[in-house]
Order: C-alpha cells, then sequence, then structure tokens
C-alpha cells in the first residue's frame, strides 16, 4: 500500500507512524507546509512545499506515486486542494485529527456530527476520519470515524541519564506560550514541595520564570529526559488528546493530566496515571502532592504505564487500523 500524508510539519510524534507502516511493508510519503527546528528524517524525508516545492510538485508527486491513501489533518487550508486533486486522481481521502470519536446522546450533538462530516467531505473529500481519542464511555460512536491506539515506542528499557543526586526529577511538555496550556499551575503547586526537586520545563516560547530551564529538544533527547523523570504533568485545559501523556507514559513516567483530556481514554485513574478535575487547581495541587510524597505510588504508577503502553499502543497497530479503512 502507498501512503501519502498533507501534514502542517513533519512532528516528532510520527516517527512512530511512519516506521510502523514502513515495517508493515506500505511506502510512505510526506507533504508539508512548513519545517521546524526540531524534526529527525531518519526514516523519512518530507517534501516542504515553499521550500523549492510547489503546489504543481506536489500534484506531480500525487500523479507518480498513485497513492491508495492520502490521511490529511484538518487545520490547515493549504492542503485541502491537494486532497481534492488526490481525490479525484482515485485515491482514497481520510481526514486524521484527535478530537473525540464519540458524541453525546441527542438530537443536537447528532445534527453537529453530520454537519462536521458533511464539512471534510466537501472541504477535502474525506468522509472517514481516524482519532486516537476513543471518547468517553457511554457515548455513541461518530459518523464514519475509526478509533486507533496511537502508536508508541516504548522506553524504559533504555538508561536513563543521571539525575545529578536529585531524588525526584519533574518534567512539564508544552508551549509556554500559550496560557492553556497553564505550566503557572505547576510553578504554584511547586511552592508547596519540600523535598528536593528538579523540575524541566520542554517546549517553545518563552517565560522569565521557567527561563532557566526552558529548552527545545529532539525526538531523541526528550525520550531521555521522559526516561530520568519520576513525574509528568500536563495541566493543559482543553487538550484534544495530548500526546506528550503517552510519551511519559511510555518511559514508565507516573503522569498527572486533567479528566477533560482526550488521552484520559488512555488512563484508569490510580493504575496508570492520575487524573484531575480540569478547573480545580486544589484538585490538581493534592493529587500533585500526592505523587511528590508517595514514591511507591510513583513506582506503581509508572509500571502499570509502561505496561498499558507497550501492550495497547505498539507500532503495528496503526498499520492495522489504516489498512482496516481500504477494506
Amino acid at each position: 500500500m502507498k501512503v501519502l500524508f498533507l501534514v502542517p510539519r513533519y512532528h516528532t510524534n510520527m516517527i512512530a507512524i511512519v516506521e510502523g507502516l514502513q515495517q508493515a511493508g506500505h511506502s510512505v510519503a510526506m507533504i508539508c507546509l512548513r519545517r521546524e527546528s526540531v524534526e529527525d528524517y531518519t526514516f523519512l524525508i518530507p517534501h516542504i512545499l515553499g521550500d523549492n516545492f510547489t503546489q504543481d510538485d506536489a500534484k506531480d508527486l500525487i500523479r507518480d506515486m498513485r497513492p491508495n491513501l492520502v490521511l490529511c489533518r484538518p487545520e490547515e487550508h493549504g492542503h485541502d486542494t491537494l486532497a481534492w486533486f488526490a481525490r479525484r486522481q482515485g485515491c482514497k481521502v481520510v481526514q486524521y485529527d484527535q478530537s473525540s470519536s464519540t458524541r453525546p446522546d441527542g438530537l443536537r450533538a447528532l445534527l453537529k456530527d453530520i454537519a462536521l462530516t458533511a464539512s471534510r467531505v466537501l472541504r477535502r473529500g474525506a468522509l472517514w476520519r481516524m482519532s486516537p481519542n476513543t471518547g468517553r464511555q457511554g457515548e455513541r460512536p461518530c459518523l464514519w470515524t475509526r478509533p486507533y491506539p496511537f502508536p508508541m515506542h516504548t522506553n524504559a528499557d533504555e538508561d536513563a541519564q543521571d539525575s545529578n543526586g536529585v531524588d525526584l526529577t519533574i518534567l512539564f511538555v508544552g508551549k509556554l506560550s500559550m496560557a492553556r496550556k497553564r505550566h503557572t499551575w505547576l510553578l504554584d503547586a511547586l511552592e508547596n514541595v519540600e523535598k528536593p526537586a528538579k523540575v524541566i520545563f520542554v517546549g517553545e516560547g518563552f517565560d522569565p520564570q521557567t527561563a532557566a530551564s526552558n529548552r527545545s529538544a529532539d525526538y531523541y533527547a526528550l525520550r531521555q529526559l521522559y526516561r530520568k523523570a519520576d513525574i509528568f504533568v500536563l495541566a493543559t485545559a482543553r487538550e484534544q488528546y495530548g500526546i506528550s501523556v503517552l510519551e511519559a507514559m511510555a518511559s514508565g513516567c507516573a503522569v498527572l493530566c486533567a479528566d477533560s483530556s482526550g488521552v484520559a481514554c488512555a488512563i484508569q485513574h490510580g493504575n496508570n496515571g492520575m487524573l484531575f478535575e480540569e478547573q480545580s487547581f486544589q484538585d490538581f495541587n493534592a493529587k500533585f502532592l500526592d505523587l511528590v510524597n508517595d514514591a511507591a505510588l510513583r513506582q506503581r504508577l509508572g509500571t502499570a504505564a509502561f505496561e498499558s503502553v507497550r501492550d495497547n499502543h505498539p507500532i503495528s497497530r496503526y498499520a492495522e487500523a489504516v489498512e482496516s479503512l481500504l477494506d
């Protein structure tokens, strides 16, 4: 099978996706709107629009490749024309995003689901969509939506870097420039921590309170940071999914995120991670301190997190989900 991705950029969280498809014997190509400073081209060199690569070049690539399947992100209007062009060439176009695969019961939710389906068909010729967000229990499946487990490389068997003698390492990954990421919640909660702790902030943007720890990291450096972290915090409000949580779990890290986050579907509270009430800083603070003060709890949650990702998110699952779309 030939698979073409139309994406904003070649994000590092797509490395396992590309590798899994290639291991299953499929050829993969990618057309991106832009490149970022931290990218890894070990398995795939993408075509960057605007970087001596035009829409006409992209259409020539589609004609020559004749992909069986085109996977398109919905956020970027620049790819809609290419998606429709691929559809006219006989390719199947599928939208992939991170919004919920389920909807509440009721007429209003059904009508919204129908409207969203019609929009993706009209805008990019995609009837079906894929999402790793399996939604809430008890809700109805969204129309023409295929949930799948986001593929992850497990990381807990690799040697961690030295933690400089610090007993506790806390990691935050996210754009510091975005208020809804709420890294300030972590800063406020740290005021109640009475033991030595190393806190690492990774993400784009600048914040004077975190400048000493702020950094960007490539794929392999970030895997090392996950591996040596004891606690990973995602305080974000209104997070569609939150792949960084899965990345931390894949490294055996105890995680804390909001119960409204899409990735909460992969967490059983108190078993393989901790969930807090999205709008309650008090609940966030209390559960964060539980993790800080209880090493046995961190170890138990981290071990269960690693096992759940290993068992439920192998890189082979993504290829199986993609293949099922062509059945």
